[in-house]
């Protein structure tokens, strides 16, 4: 057995409890991204006829205990279950120690006696006489007292007549632990470079040594969620990962191909995606205001985006930063945050708002006729820049068989009710055109 397991065994024998290793034989960790993990380990039991409990110490203090699966070996009799971590405090040793011997200082010497009570301290002189010890005097003690269980521990009472030697497998949710993704898109002219890592933050109290590790992507339908609590923590990158993923259930699997520690306290980045050579579109779009509550000219920014050929891996949500390069120095063009988005689709990200575009909009006509009100609106988009663009304006207005559109420009309709213009502006040059709009008067 084990050097620490034995430590741990002298102590747990005087409890009448089965040894448990104080490491398990093997472990997993499933990371959802929900604030919730699924924890599996293997261990080893040894139980006498004569024991009444089995102490299985060192699980996270974040705990959900109504998750607990035990399994544990044939001729066991499980009766109940208990959560126990006994911080240590001079109360609890004072408790723990009541008829037990302590030690205090007379003279500058520590003498022996007998603590009696613990509020206030009472204790019996070796000479056999009883005294309250001053308010400004502490008991000091030898040993932490066997009956305290000072690592977060699972409590089993159980029964049984035989003498077992076998393994015990344990699985239990834990709150406080997470995963994002973050990525780095490397952009080229027309071409870019996606590169993906998942970050594991652990805040369960718990460190999983040597553990095999999974996240799953996906929204993970929960009845109640805690909130994490944040301390201080060092960040640790591992690479030439080459993670699997796999489709189970409705959600993605990441597997990390090496055995992994997640140490307390600390997030870990694992790169998962690596994708290179793709193809990208640059796209400018601005989102104008309905032509039934425009009253004066206004100027809108324009904003851009890099949208994604069709991608051959899924991509879980996550936070995306994009750059470019200029005379062989790295450019940052913005970041934004993508949803769970499945292979052999596109992604679109908007960087933010371009300098050199801008887009006005005034009011040329306004008036009612026949149950109607007819509008007409004005649209100059401006290219400042030394390049052709193709400007995209969305403008909320809904098209039926009473409200419609006209312009001497095409117009698309998308999504039942955004009217949108692709609008060839030169470069250095700027182009306007009217719309006119109709729609029912509401009574």
């Amino acid at each position: 057995m084990l050097k620490n397991a034995l430590m741990v065994s002298s102590t747990l024998a005087l409890l009448n409890a089965g040894v448990i290793e104080t490491e398990p034989s093997s472990s997993s960790l499933i990371v959802y991204n929900s604030n919730i993990a699924l924890v599996h380990e293997k261990n080893s039991l040894k139980l006498n006829s004569d024991d009444s409990s089995i102490i299985y110490p060192n699980v996270a203090t974040s705990i959900i205990n109504e998750s607990v699966n035990v399994k544990l070996p044939s001729g066991i009799k499980l009766l109940s279950q208990q959560y126990r971590y006994d911080k240590i405090s001079y109360n609890k040793m004072l408790e723990a120690n009541i008829g037990k011997r302590v030690f205090y200082k007379s003279d500058g010497k520590y003498l022996s006696a007998k603590l009696l009570a613990s509020s206030p301290e009472l204790i019996q002189l070796e000479s056999g006489k009883i005294i309250t010890l001053p308010k400004d005097e502490t008991i000091s003690f030898d040993n932490i007292p066997t009956n305290l269980i000072l690592s977060p521990s699972l409590v089993w009472n159980v029964k049984t007549n035989d003498n077992i030697d076998s393994n015990i497998e344990l699985d239990y949710l834990i709150n406080n632990i997470t995963w994002s993704s973050n990525y780095i898109l490397n952009l080229d002219d027309s071409s870019a470079s996606l590169r993906g890592w998942i970050t594991i933050d652990n805040r369960s109290s718990k460190q999983f040594k040597n553990i095999k590790l999974s996240v799953i992507a996906g929204e993970l339908n929960r009845v109640r969620e805690a909130a994490p609590t944040y301390r201080n923590y060092k960040a640790v990158m591992m690479a030439d990962s080459a993670v699997a993923q796999h489709a189970v259930e409705g959600y993605h699997m990441y597997e990390v191909p090496f055995k992994t520690t997640l140490l307390a306290n600390e997030k870990t980045q694992i790169q998962n995606i690596d994708l290179k050579d793709f193809k990208v579109t640059r796209e400018y779009k601005a989102s104008l205001a309905s032509p039934l509550v425009v009253n004066k000219k206004t100027t809108h920014d324009v904003s851009q985006y890099v949208t994604t050929q069709e991608l051959s891996l899924p991509i879980p949500a996550g936070v995306i930063r994009a750059y470019s390069s200029y005379k062989d120095e790295a450019v940052f063009l913005g970041e934004n945050r993508v949803k769970h988005t499945p292979k052999n689709e596109k992604l679109s990200l908007k960087l933010g708002n371009n300098f050199d575009l801008k887009v006005d909009e005034n009011l040329v006509e306004l008036y009612d006729e026949n149950n109607y009100k007819h509008v007409s609106i004005e649209y100059i988009v401006k290219n400042s820049s030394d390049s052709n663009k193709s400007v995209e304006l969305q403008i909320p207005f809904v098209t039926n068989k009473f409200n419609s559109v006209t312009s001497k420009e095409s117009v698309v309709i998308k999504n039942g009710g955004i009217v949108t213009f692709n609008v060839e502006v030169g470069s250095n040059s700027s182009k306007d055109f009217i719309v006119n709009y109709r729609a029912k008067i509401k009574k």
